[in-house]
């Protein structure tokens, strides 16, 4: 079976900074992106903004989140709204910088202009009523989230 629009994608990526994101992440998952089509997904990446590019991972895991064909054209629809934003690199360090403190009380403020990649999939389901409280979440904590429904 292919993939389709709306498919959640968890990547195991195996450069060094995935590396150090599964280290502080505490998981199997350094990346996180949503199908826009059948070779398509729409991703924030470290090293670009947000952008639709070709679905080329090799070491993944899907999660298919049963959509509706209208909550999958709105993902599509939805994407091409976040594409162009920046990368945010703030709260990755504000992330580290929690779990090295070993504190919950860190304020996580996050840029609306700028994105980390489970904060752009998060953010896309909320577009289409999945999701109405607004979460920072990292990929494997996104991840325990949405393989539980």
């Amino acid at each position: 079976m292919g993939l389709k629009a709306g498919q959640i994608i968890f990547v195991r990526g195996d450069s060094l900074i995935s590396s150090f994101i599964r280290y502080f992440d505490r998981g199997q998952f350094s990346h996180v992106c949503v199908m826009v089509s059948n070779t398509h997904c729409v991703e924030a990446q470290y090293s670009t903004k947000v952008r639709i590019t070709p679905m080329n991972y090799k070491n993944y895991e899907v999660v298919d989140l049963r959509l509706t064909q209208q909550e999958q054209d709105s993902i599509v629809h939805n994407a091409i709204d976040f594409c162009g934003k920046w990368y945010d690199y703030q709260t990755i360090l504000k992330l580290v910088a929690k779990d090295i403190l070993k504190r919950n009380d860190l304020n996580l403020w996050s840029n609306p202009n700028s994105l980390i990649c489970s904060e752009l999939v998060y953010s896309l389901l909320m577009t289409i009523g999945r999701y109405e409280d607004s979460a920072l979440l990292t990929p494997n904590q996104l991840y325990k989230l949405l393989s539980q429904k």
